[in-house]
Protein backbone atom coordinates (compact mmCIF):
# COMPACT_ATOMS: atom_id res chain seq x y z
CA UNK A 1 0.00 0.00 0.00
CA UNK A 2 2.85 2.36 0.76
CA UNK A 3 4.50 1.64 -2.60
CA UNK A 4 1.32 2.39 -4.53
CA UNK A 5 0.89 5.69 -2.78
CA UNK A 6 4.43 6.79 -3.52
CA UNK A 7 4.20 5.97 -7.23
CA UNK A 8 0.95 7.82 -7.46
CA UNK A 9 2.52 10.77 -5.70
CA UNK A 10 5.40 10.79 -8.18
CA UNK A 11 2.99 10.87 -11.11
CA UNK A 12 1.12 13.77 -9.57
CA UNK A 13 4.38 15.57 -8.90
CA UNK A 14 5.55 15.19 -12.51
CA UNK A 15 2.20 16.46 -13.82
CA UNK A 16 2.43 19.49 -11.55
CA UNK A 17 5.95 20.28 -12.80
CA UNK A 18 4.85 20.04 -16.44
CA UNK A 19 1.89 22.40 -15.79
CA UNK A 20 4.15 24.91 -14.08
CA UNK A 21 6.58 24.77 -17.04
CA UNK A 22 3.73 25.37 -19.50
CA UNK A 23 2.59 28.36 -17.47
CA UNK A 24 6.09 29.85 -17.34
CA UNK A 25 6.74 29.34 -21.11
CA UNK A 26 6.23 32.62 -23.07
CA UNK A 27 3.29 32.56 -25.42
CA UNK A 28 3.73 34.36 -28.73
CA UNK A 29 0.78 36.69 -29.18
CA UNK A 30 0.14 37.81 -32.82
CA UNK A 31 -1.70 40.91 -31.60
CA UNK A 32 1.32 42.00 -29.58
CA UNK A 33 3.62 41.48 -32.58
CA UNK A 34 1.38 43.59 -34.84
CA UNK A 35 1.30 46.30 -32.17
CA UNK A 36 5.09 46.37 -32.09
CA UNK A 37 5.24 46.70 -35.88
CA UNK A 38 2.77 49.60 -35.81
CA UNK A 39 4.81 51.34 -33.13
CA UNK A 40 7.97 50.94 -35.18
CA UNK A 41 6.25 52.27 -38.31
CA UNK A 42 4.80 55.28 -36.48
CA UNK A 43 8.20 55.99 -34.96
CA UNK A 44 9.74 55.93 -38.44
CA UNK A 45 7.09 58.35 -39.74
CA UNK A 46 7.74 60.73 -36.85
CA UNK A 47 11.45 60.70 -37.61
CA UNK A 48 10.78 61.45 -41.30
CA UNK A 49 8.41 64.30 -40.42
CA UNK A 50 11.00 65.74 -38.09
CA UNK A 51 13.59 65.60 -40.86
CA UNK A 52 11.22 67.39 -43.27
CA UNK A 53 10.42 70.07 -40.69
CA UNK A 54 14.13 70.65 -40.10
CA UNK A 55 14.83 71.00 -43.83
CA UNK A 56 11.76 73.04 -44.89
CA UNK A 57 12.57 76.39 -43.24
CA UNK A 58 16.00 76.37 -44.79
CA UNK A 59 14.61 75.81 -48.33
CA UNK A 60 11.91 78.47 -47.82
CA UNK A 61 14.47 80.98 -46.68
CA UNK A 62 16.63 80.21 -49.71
CA UNK A 63 13.64 80.67 -52.04
CA UNK A 64 12.70 83.96 -50.40
CA UNK A 65 16.27 85.14 -50.70
CA UNK A 66 16.37 84.29 -54.40
CA UNK A 67 13.03 86.02 -55.04
CA UNK A 68 14.22 89.12 -53.18
CA UNK A 69 17.33 89.23 -55.35
CA UNK A 70 15.23 88.88 -58.51
CA UNK A 71 12.94 91.72 -57.40
CA UNK A 72 15.91 93.96 -56.66
CA UNK A 73 17.42 93.27 -60.08
CA UNK A 74 14.10 93.87 -61.84
CA UNK A 75 13.57 97.14 -59.96
CA UNK A 76 17.09 98.30 -60.77
CA UNK A 77 16.61 97.56 -64.47
CA UNK A 78 13.26 99.35 -64.56
CA UNK A 79 11.17 96.23 -65.17
CA UNK A 80 8.90 96.92 -62.18
CA UNK A 81 6.37 99.69 -61.81
CA UNK A 82 6.85 102.13 -58.92
CA UNK A 83 3.10 102.73 -58.43
CA UNK A 84 2.86 100.20 -55.57
CA UNK A 85 1.97 97.44 -58.01
CA UNK A 86 4.65 94.81 -58.38
CA UNK A 87 4.09 93.56 -61.90
CA UNK A 88 6.70 93.13 -64.58
CA UNK A 89 6.57 95.53 -67.51
CA UNK A 90 7.13 93.74 -70.83
CA UNK A 91 10.15 95.08 -72.64
CA UNK A 92 9.19 97.07 -75.73
CA UNK A 93 10.67 95.99 -79.01
CA UNK A 94 12.80 98.77 -80.48
CA UNK A 95 11.52 100.34 -83.68
CA UNK A 96 13.63 99.27 -86.65
CA UNK A 97 13.68 101.78 -89.48
CA UNK A 98 16.84 101.25 -91.46
CA UNK A 99 16.05 103.54 -94.36
CA UNK A 100 19.45 103.32 -96.03
CA UNK A 101 19.49 99.51 -96.00
CA UNK A 102 15.93 99.32 -97.36
CA UNK A 103 16.85 101.62 -100.23
CA UNK A 104 19.85 99.43 -101.01
CA UNK A 105 17.64 96.34 -101.16
CA UNK A 106 15.14 98.11 -103.41
CA UNK A 107 17.96 99.12 -105.71
CA UNK A 108 19.12 95.48 -105.86
CA UNK A 109 15.85 93.98 -107.14
CA UNK A 110 14.58 97.03 -108.99
CA UNK A 111 14.29 96.49 -112.75
CA UNK A 112 15.60 99.17 -115.05
CA UNK A 113 12.60 99.35 -117.38
CA UNK A 114 11.48 102.26 -119.55
CA UNK A 115 8.77 104.46 -118.08
CA UNK A 116 6.20 103.37 -120.67
CA UNK A 117 6.38 99.84 -119.23
CA UNK A 118 5.47 100.91 -115.70
CA UNK A 119 3.69 104.29 -116.10
CA UNK A 120 4.40 105.05 -112.46
CA UNK A 121 3.92 108.59 -111.20
CA UNK A 122 4.76 109.83 -107.71
CA UNK A 123 3.12 112.91 -106.24
CA UNK A 124 3.39 114.56 -102.87
CA UNK A 125 0.54 113.98 -100.46
CA UNK A 126 -0.94 116.84 -98.44
CA UNK A 127 -2.73 114.48 -96.07
CA UNK A 128 -2.46 115.61 -92.44
CA UNK A 129 -3.18 113.83 -89.17
CA UNK A 130 -6.41 115.79 -88.73
CA UNK A 131 -7.70 114.52 -92.09
CA UNK A 132 -7.22 110.86 -91.16
CA UNK A 133 -10.33 110.79 -88.98
CA UNK A 134 -12.41 112.85 -91.43
CA UNK A 135 -13.77 110.58 -94.17
CA UNK A 136 -14.68 113.39 -96.58
CA UNK A 137 -11.34 115.24 -96.34
CA UNK A 138 -9.40 111.99 -96.59
CA UNK A 139 -11.21 110.83 -99.74
CA UNK A 140 -10.86 114.30 -101.25
CA UNK A 141 -7.09 114.16 -100.74
CA UNK A 142 -6.98 110.79 -102.48
CA UNK A 143 -8.93 112.28 -105.39
CA UNK A 144 -6.63 115.31 -105.66
CA UNK A 145 -3.54 113.11 -105.50
CA UNK A 146 -4.84 110.93 -108.35
CA UNK A 147 -5.74 114.04 -110.36
CA UNK A 148 -2.20 115.37 -110.02
CA UNK A 149 -0.81 112.04 -111.22
CA UNK A 150 -3.07 112.15 -114.30
CA UNK A 151 -1.99 115.73 -115.06
CA UNK A 152 1.62 114.56 -115.08
CA UNK A 153 1.17 111.24 -116.90
CA UNK A 154 -1.22 112.26 -119.74
CA UNK A 155 1.01 114.97 -121.30
CA UNK A 156 3.95 112.65 -121.05
CA UNK A 157 2.07 109.85 -122.85
CA UNK A 158 0.88 112.24 -125.57
CA UNK A 159 4.44 113.41 -126.12
CA UNK A 160 5.40 109.77 -126.69
CA UNK A 161 2.61 109.30 -129.25
CA UNK A 162 0.39 107.14 -127.01
CA UNK A 163 -3.35 107.70 -127.39
CA UNK A 164 -5.10 108.14 -124.07
CA UNK A 165 -8.59 109.31 -125.11
CA UNK A 166 -11.13 106.65 -126.14
CA UNK A 167 -12.77 107.21 -129.55
CA UNK A 168 -16.50 107.88 -129.54
CA UNK A 169 -17.19 104.81 -131.71
CA UNK A 170 -15.05 102.45 -129.67
CA UNK A 171 -16.69 99.33 -128.25
CA UNK A 172 -14.84 97.35 -125.68
CA UNK A 173 -14.61 93.61 -125.99
CA UNK A 174 -17.43 91.78 -124.26
CA UNK A 175 -17.26 88.47 -122.49
CA UNK A 176 -20.49 87.44 -124.25
CA UNK A 177 -20.70 86.71 -127.98
CA UNK A 178 -22.49 88.93 -130.52
CA UNK A 179 -25.19 86.28 -131.08
CA UNK A 180 -26.02 86.23 -127.38
CA UNK A 181 -26.18 90.02 -127.28
CA UNK A 182 -28.60 90.00 -130.26
CA UNK A 183 -30.92 87.68 -128.33
CA UNK A 184 -30.76 90.00 -125.33
CA UNK A 185 -31.55 93.00 -127.54
CA UNK A 186 -34.59 91.26 -129.10
CA UNK A 187 -35.82 90.29 -125.66
CA UNK A 188 -35.60 93.86 -124.45
CA UNK A 189 -37.43 95.16 -127.56
CA UNK A 190 -40.20 92.62 -127.02
CA UNK A 191 -40.64 93.72 -123.42
CA UNK A 192 -40.74 97.37 -124.51
CA UNK A 193 -43.40 96.64 -127.16
CA UNK A 194 -45.54 94.81 -124.59
CA UNK A 195 -45.40 97.80 -122.27
CA UNK A 196 -46.41 100.17 -125.07
CA UNK A 197 -49.33 97.90 -126.04
CA UNK A 198 -50.61 97.80 -122.45
CA UNK A 199 -50.31 101.56 -122.21
CA UNK A 200 -52.35 102.00 -125.40
CA UNK A 201 -55.11 99.66 -124.14
CA UNK A 202 -55.28 101.57 -120.86
CA UNK A 203 -55.72 104.87 -122.67
CA UNK A 204 -58.50 103.48 -124.83
CA UNK A 205 -60.38 102.31 -121.74
CA UNK A 206 -60.03 105.71 -120.12
CA UNK A 207 -61.40 107.47 -123.24
CA UNK A 208 -64.53 105.32 -123.19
Amino acid sequence: MIIGKTSRGKRLATKGIEKSRKRKAPIEDPIEESGNEEQAYSKKLMEEEKTIIDIAPQSDSDGEGDSDKELQIALREGLLKTDKLNYIVPAKRPIINRTAEMREKVAEFAKKLPWIETVDVTTKSTLTKEMIDNDFDREMQFYLQAEKAVQIAVPRLLSMGVKVIRPSDYYAEMAKSDGHMQKVRKRLLKIQEGKERQEAIRRMREEK
